[in-house]
């Protein structure tokens, strides 16, 4: 019986990766700063879901710094995803 990786009690730090569309070196990042938390067993790391899912809530939006995803962002502006690109960038 295959489990698919939304259904796992415990990620593997690739397995975070694939899920979310998040690199490793961005989960590493989260796991050393503390801003993501997660069990050792021996040498390897797993993630509890629901850390990762409260990690993935806490992220900001990378343009204008509000506590959402990008897509929300993009999605509340009146002025699109070109306003805010130029007002960033």
């Amino acid at each position: 019986m295959e489990i698919s990786l939304a259904e796992k009690f415990a990620l593997t730090v690739r397995e975070a990766s694939e899920l979310t569309g998040i690199c490793r070196d961005n989960i590493y990042k989260a796991l050393h700063s503390g801003a993501l938390r997660a069990k050792k067993q021996g040498d390897s790391t797993r993630i509890l879901p629901d850390d990762l899912r409260r990690w993935l809530e806490s992220l900001r939006c990378p343009l204008c710094g509000v506590e959402r995803t990008l897509g929300e962002c993009i999605a509340t502006s009146q002025f699109g995803m070109a306003a805010l690109l130029r007002r960033f960038i």
